[in-house]
């Protein structure tokens, strides 16, 4: 799983809608350092978000290609709360958990979950590699459903912009491999 490197909003922390925004310059050398890192790699599967940033980082990270572009992987809608800071959502509404919550105008966990399952299915059934470029809490949310747990957790996770985290099976159970890996951005953040 590899999340889009940043863009403006990213570093600010707001809510992004699922439009054109792309990356920023930072976040295309993020790109290419995710591509650095997996060269030479082969997927025989590649899944990644049409949305601007992801694609723009499936693109420059090598996968462009291979990549097919999947709507279920779109990040999730923030309906009422796209633009907005999350500190600020939280000092708002205290308490407040996207992955339990859901977003007011937007998406609830139920409607996120419902468009997993069909990507879910496909990491399940694939028999080599694959990737998945996609969104933060997208994500996080995929790598719970993984480990079948309940959603409502997966904001304990971190998934940071350009990371790559791993998914597989440890003794045929769904498992965590690798999560949140950075170590090929550190050059460029030096």
């Amino acid at each position: 799983l590899i999340r889009h490197a940043v863009t403006a909003e990213t570093r600010t922390g707001r809510m992004s809608a699922n439009g054109t925004t792309p990356l920023d310059e930072g976040g295309r050398a993020q790109a290419a350092a995710v591509g650095a890192r997996l060269a030479g790699r082969h997927f025989d599967l590649v899944l990644a978000s049409p949305v601007a940033r992801a694609w723009e980082t499936a693109a420059l990270s090598g996968l462009g290609d291979q990549a097919e572009a999947c709507e279920a992987v779109v990040e999730w809608d923030y309906g009422r709360y796209v633009g907005r800071p999350s500190d600020d959502i939280r000092a708002e509404a205290p308490g407040w958990n996207l992955f339990a919550d859901g977003a007011p105008g937007g998406e609830s966990p139920t409607d996120v979950l419902a468009r997993l399952e069909p990507v879910l299915a496909r990491l399940r059934a694939a028999t080599g590699p694959v990737a998945v470029v996609s969104h933060g809490h997208l994500l996080r949310a995929l790598i719970a459903c993984w480990l079948d747990l309940p959603l409502q957790h997966a904001g304990r996770l971190v998934v940071d912009p350009a990371s790559i985290t791993v998914l597989g099976r440890h003794r045929a159970i769904p498992s965590l491999l690798l999560l949140n890996d950075r170590n090929h951005l550190a050059e460029i953040e030096s």
